[in-house]
């Protein structure tokens, strides 16, 4: 089976795409995936068909105005800037896009590149899924993640504010869209296409958020897309940053500050922090530098930076975790068994953290809220017994699961209900118990 996966974003977008491709690769299957031009040297070290195309993703996030933009936690202005970026660049993603759907069987998007799947799969006629790594769906039983209320406790208004979030992404991006279709040779789509009607595979555990039952029956559920040791050989990250494996076998497990791509405008005072929280909590802290350039000065042997490191390695001996609440992140901490804060910018992040606190397993508050006091209360929560607990119970169900070969048996179960041909390969469980669950 050839499959073409359109990846788009920094790499948060990338990873777990790349993870299923290395699945279905292993598998015998052809896939090709396209890539940010800044992701594209680091994914073709993962031995799959790496098409690369404009814009640099992360250099926008990583410019002064990017960061600007992510402090301020405005999704509707952040949304607004990426999708002009995305217009500016358009032929260019138009011409890889096509290049990587050219005979493809199967074209598989991600929730960024699901209005542009489904025109490319319509061309080709060819079945089209969507890969999503976060909710896109029209349920009553909560409200979009892009609203500050989570439930409106009205299935109506519920539903309605997942149709406010598709619609308002769809106008937003509504003329790259019809361009992809006008170079298709397709006619323009003069109304918003249902495409959350259309078929889902959700990369993210039902033990975190299961999907709704008012969610259409195309909406399968398979787990989070972990990246095995292998792939993560062939990428040049297994091996960890100097003198941290030496850091944490020489004391009690740290709480890990993995701040990532979070805006951290003003570094030496977030040090400063943490140093005191150290000091009030008796806690060390593993520090994961993420875009953020520290001062590596004078530390107290209780704090360690590190750069970026294999989270399935390293989580696992750390208390607990306090992050943006990105889905991979999240993910990680939670497989991990760690009592986890989300700080939350935007987008899914609001989300994540909160199920984390329906679930028992740690906090939340929005990035903006950031200050030492707020960060000690939560830190208090995260080191409870009945928290750190119920986060392990959690991590024990997800580490269970095999949410990677779960994916990729759903893709070829997809494949095989739209009549192509695919010897399906058992792995943990089968494709068809998935798909009737």
């Amino acid at each position: 089976m050839r499959v073409a996966i359109l990846g788009y974003g920094s790499r948060g977008d990338i990873q777990p795409v790349l993870v299923v491709a290395d699945a279905l690769k292993r598998r015998g299957h052809e896939v090709r995936l396209t890539v940010n031009v800044n992701s594209a040297d680091w994914a073709k070290r993962g031995g799959i068909d790496i098409l690369p195309m404009h814009p640099d993703a992360e250099a926008f996030l990583k410019s002064p105005g990017g960061k600007q933009l992510l402090a301020k936690g405005k999704s509707s202005t952040l949304f607004r800037e990426l999708a002009a970026l995305e217009e500016r660049h358009n032929d260019d993603i138009i011409r890889v896009c096509r290049e990587a759907c050219r005979g493809a069987d199967l074209v598989c998007s991600t929730i960024v590149t699901v209005f542009r799947g489904a025109g490319l799969a319509e061309a080709l006629g060819a079945p089209h899924v969507c890969l999503a790594t976060l909710p896109m769906f029209r349920t009553a039983n909560f409200a979009s993640y892009l609203l500050p209320i989570r439930n409106y406790h009205a299935g109506r208004l519920n539903r309605l504010s997942w149709d406010l979030y598709i619609a308002a992404y769809w106008l937003g991006q509504r003329r790259v869209f019809n361009a992809t279709r006008r170079a298709l040779g397709l006619p323009e789509w003069k109304h918003r296409p249902r495409v959350e009607d259309g078929a889902f595979i959700h990369m993210y555990s039902k033990h975190v958020l299961p999907i709704p039952d008012d969610v259409p029956r195309s909406h399968w559920q398979g787990g989070y897309a972990t990246m095995s040791a292998e792939l993560r050989e062939r990428l040049g990250e297994r091996a960890l940053p100097p003198g941290l494996d030496e850091w944490l076998a020489a004391g009690p497990p740290p709480v890990f500050f993995g701040f990532g791509s979070l805006p951290v405008l003003d570094p030496a005072a977030v040090l400063r922090d943490v140093v005191r929280l150290c000091e009030k909590h008796s806690i060390r802290a593993l520090v994961g530098a993420g875009w953020t350039e520290y001062a590596r000065g004078a530390l107290p042997e209780t704090v360690f930076i590190a750069p970026a490191f294999d989270h399935d390695r390293v989580l696992p001996r750390c208390r607990a975790a306090v992050h943006h609440g990105g889905a991979g992140t999240t993910a990680a901490s939670l497989r991990a068994g760690l009592p986890t804060l989300v700080c939350s910018l935007f987008s899914d992040q609001p989300l994540w953290g909160q199920r984390i606190e329906q679930l028992g397993a740690g906090t939340t508050f929005p990035f903006q809220k950031l200050e030492p006091r707020r960060l000690s209360a939560a830190l208090d929560v995260l080191l409870r017994p009945e928290v750190a607990e119920r986060a392990r119970r959690i991590g024990q169900a997800l580490s269970a699961e095999n949410g990677t070969e779960q994916i990729a048996d759903l893709v070829e179960r997809f494949a095989q209900s739209e009549g192509i041909s695919v010897a399906v390969r058992a792995a943990g469980v089968s494709a068809s118990e998935c798909l009737s669950s």
